[in-house]
């Protein structure tokens, strides 16, 4: 073949491919007709208001190629980051797995957030910020003019550092209900967060053997007791409250368990008693939602008493007047549970402690 033969068949060959080229149509999740991921690989992309997964899927944006090494987890207004997570074009923010995953925005800013009603892991892409919410188990309720169980623990961290690795998360279980009148309850579980670790409730005093018990916010003490009830962790809660404890066993009433907003009320006693309140619990609004966590238990009393005292807003379960069973503490909010009140020779039963929770937020887009 001449050369000039040679450089038109070229020239042709070139014009086909182009025609076919351009006529190729552009699939949106395979922008330029190429995948972003294939046969194992890891292709640059640029996204905006996205990232992709492992198996190159597109969550939350869009994506297009780009000439880089790699991609990580993360969520993009612009730009790309490559696999060693390094930014270049814009401004990225790390993604992290583990919970249930939801996604909130609080005036104007979009978070991403982590909640843990059971253990887990909390796995961060990247090393990032974030705010934590970790509440203890709340304790049983005490038995017979029983104390209220106090509140787990609890911690709220700001702007706390975490790096790329694994974090274990504990979601401690609320201390079980119980008939028990000579013994104190079952107290609550602790519940953590890597380090940061918030104590379980103590549980409310039983007839007039046990005084209320210290935990994560202390148990009320039980009718027939004096003193005040069991102390809560500096930091995490407050003291459970104090049971009357003259006039005769028809006359006793359990204190309140205490709060991780406030202390648990003292029972009072006029010319009958009247148990205690569960002490409040604390406010947070870190799943965009205005929620209390962590509301103590309150006091049980006899049948011949004035009134049972009421749980502590945030998950505290009420006492009982007279041989009824109290309330159970609220699941996974760490309130305590109501103390049981008696008619005669019988006992209701103790309200059991509500589950502990951790919950997890960070910033999901610049």
């Amino acid at each position: 073949m001449a050369f000039r033969d040679k450089k038109s068949y070229f020239f042709r060959a070139t014009v086909i491919l182009l025609t076919v080229l351009i006529s190729t149509p552009v699939n949106a999740a395979f922008p330029l007709g190429i995948p972003l991921r294939g046969s194992g690989s890891t292709t640059p992309i640029k996204c905006i208001n996205g990232y992709t997964d492992s198996n190159g899927t597109t969550v939350n944006g869009s994506c297009v190629l780009q000439p880089t090494d790699g991609m990580t987890k993360v969520s993009c207004d612009s730009g790309y980051a490559d696999s060693n997570g390094t930014v270049s074009g814009g401004t990225c923010v790390p993604m992290a797995t583990g919970g249930t995953v939801t996604n909130i925005t609080v005036n104007g800013v979009a978070y991403r957030v982590h909640t843990f009603t059971s253990s887990g892991t909390f796995t961060p892409v990247a090393p990032m910020s974030v705010d934590v919410l970790v509440v203890g188990g709340g304790a049983s309720g005490g038995v017979r003019h029983g104390g209220g169980g106090g509140a787990g623990g609890l911690i709220y961290q700001t702007s706390y550092s975490v790096s790329a690795s694994p974090i274990t998360v504990t979601v401690g279980a609320g201390g079980a209900t119980s008939t028990n009148n000579l013994a104190v309850g079952p107290s609550g579980s602790s519940s953590s967060f890597g380090s940061i670790s918030a104590t379980g409730g103590g549980s409310g005093g039983s007839n007039m053997v046990s005084a209320g018990v210290v935990g994560g916010s202390g148990g009320g003490t039980g009718g027939g007791n004096t003193g005040g009830g069991g102390a809560g962790v500096s930091g995490q809660g407050y003291a459970g409250g104090s049971g009357s404890a003259s006039g005769g066993e028809s006359y006793y009433a359990g204190g309140g368990g205490g709060g991780a907003g406030g202390a648990g009320g003292n029972a009072t006693q006029v010319s009958v008693a009247t148990a205690g309140n569960g002490g409040s619990g604390f406010a947070s609004s870190i799943t965009g939602n205005a929620q209390y966590y962590a509301g103590g238990g309150g006091g049980g009393c006899s049948s011949t008493s004035a009134a049972a005292g009421s749980g502590g807003v945030g998950g505290g379960g009420a006492g009982s007047y007279g041989a009824t069973n109290a309330a159970n503490g609220t699941a996974n909010t760490g309130g305590g549970g109501g103390g049981s009140g008696f008619a005669g020779g019988s006992n209701g039963m103790s309200g059991g402690g509500g589950s502990g929770t951790v919950i997890v937020r960070y910033q999901a887009g610049p």
